[in-house]
């Protein structure tokens, strides 16, 4: 199963227990896929995706695998943090996250993120 498809199957379940058929309680909501809430530490942070080829981007992200700028983020803009993968090194960091913040979803590198472990420690890595 890809990354995406993961996701759209947990977004589809957040929308029924948002919806009301479900009444979350404290367990429930820990089985909802509640995801890490992080920000960026610099300005403009590029928010990438491959349209055309998503495997090769999921799999091993970096701006060649991922040409397609989505949106970019800014300091204090919270994102949750989906799951996260290895990819190109940025900065010393090789670890790369899944962010989503809206309706924008897409890949940054970890190098960015406003924590200081490379691997995010609350955040699953993707496909696991």
């Amino acid at each position: 199963m890809n990354v995406r498809t993961a996701l759209a199957g947990a977004a589809a379940a957040a929308a029924v227990v948002a919806a009301g058929v479900v009444t979350a309680g404290p367990a429930a909501a820990a089985d909802t896929g509640a995801q890490a809430t992080y920000t960026v530490w610099a300005t403009d942070v590029n928010v990438r995706e491959n349209p055309n080829d998503r495997a090769t981007c999921d799999n091993n992200p970096s701006p060649a695998n991922c040409p397609v700028i989505a949106g970019k983020l800014q300091p204090n803009e919270p994102f949750e943090a989906v799951c996260q993968n290895q990819g190109q090194v940025v900065g010393g960091n090789e670890w790369w996250v899944l962010a989503e913040r809206g309706g924008l979803l897409g890949w940054i590198a970890g190098h960015y993120v406003d924590h200081p472990a490379d691997k995010l420690p609350d955040v699953p890595e993707c496909g696991m």
